[in-house]
């Protein structure tokens, strides 16, 4: 049975903690939720307008960005650069702003937590391209993920469609269409 509801809570893999994010224009309230119950656990609030994109695997970690503009179609991204973002570790009590060059979305945090998965759109301002990337969060620089698999080094066309974690989280596969 459904125990309670909270239409934009982000899980952490483990299902450990919901985040959701509230703003009043200006600041951005991030709440830390219980799951079995959506009490409150904690809340934090940031500068800016955001959004939560991805919690890391154990909830300590949590990335936002600004949200879509309205009418925003989520298979088609929007072109910008820099992309803003801010990285919120739950034993720090200051996050983290980064202004990441390019235009990226965040998907997966490492297992690690230095770094963040993200797709870069490419080019930035008219993006028709993506690539997987890896944002260093220390340097605050994007670089490449380099596989086996040489098709996957270049830029490819496509819309995320679905996503799935691998059962031991160790993976995060994403289906992608052509228009």
């Amino acid at each position: 049975h459904v125990r309670f509801e909270e239409t934009a809570a982000v899980p952490s893999r483990d299902w450990s903690v919901l985040y959701t994010a509230t703003n009043d224009g200006q600041t951005t309230t991030l709440r830390t939720l219980d799951p079995g119950t959506g009490e409150e656990r904690a809340h934090r609030a940031v500068p800016g307008v955001f959004t939560v994109r991805t919690v890391s695997e154990d909830g300590s970690m949590v990335a936002l960005t600004p949200p879509p503009p309205p009418g925003y179609d989520t298979y088609h991204p929007v072109a910008k650069d820099p992309t803003p973002m801010v990285i919120v570790r739950r034993d720090d009590p200051e996050p983290q702003v980064l202004s990441v060059p390019g235009n990226v979305e965040p998907e997966a945090f490492s297992l690690s937590g230095d770094a963040l998965f993200v797709i870069d759109f490419v080019p930035p301002l008219a993006p028709e391209r993506y690539r997987v990337a890896r944002l260093d969060l220390s340097r605050g620089t994007v670089d490449d993920v380099r596989s086996k698999e040489a098709e996957l080094q270049e830029p490819m066309r496509g819309t995320a469609r679905a996503q799935a974690v691998a059962p031991d989280g160790r993976r995060l596969y994403t289906l992608y269409t052509r228009d």
